[in-house]
């Protein structure tokens, strides 16, 4: 992501962060987390370690935030929101989003 920054880019990340290494159910991303998006070069993040419940608690730049409803509805809604604020700026951006679940969809 440093080079995506040094070409001028804002970056955000919104969803599922896998790269710190926990496993099992989803929690929040800590603020002291050494692995946390921000040290990976993400200017703006929303996000969990692993798995989405409905009404999820998400961590957004390392501060808790309660959300109800749907996870990859929220996920799609907040990273909207980060690319309609940053339309018409002068630098360009770049979205990270991960809203559906892994494993194979009913029917295929």
């Amino acid at each position: 992501m440093s080079l995506v920054r040094q070409a001028g880019y804002v970056t955000g990340h919104f969803g599922k962060w896998h790269l710190n290494g926990l496993r099992g159910a989803g929690a929040t991303v800590l603020a002291n987390d050494v692995r946390d998006p921000w040290t990976f070069g993400f200017d703006e993040w929303l996000s969990v370690t692993n798995f989405l419940d409905r009404d999820p608690i998400m961590s957004r730049q390392g501060e808790f935030e309660a959300f109800e409803g749907d996870p990859s509805e929220i996920i799609v809604t907040e990273a909207l929101a980060f690319m309609r604020r940053l339309h018409g700026e002068t630098k360009p951006f770049l979205d990270m989003q991960k809203a559906r679940r892994n494993g194979k969809r009913r029917g295929q």
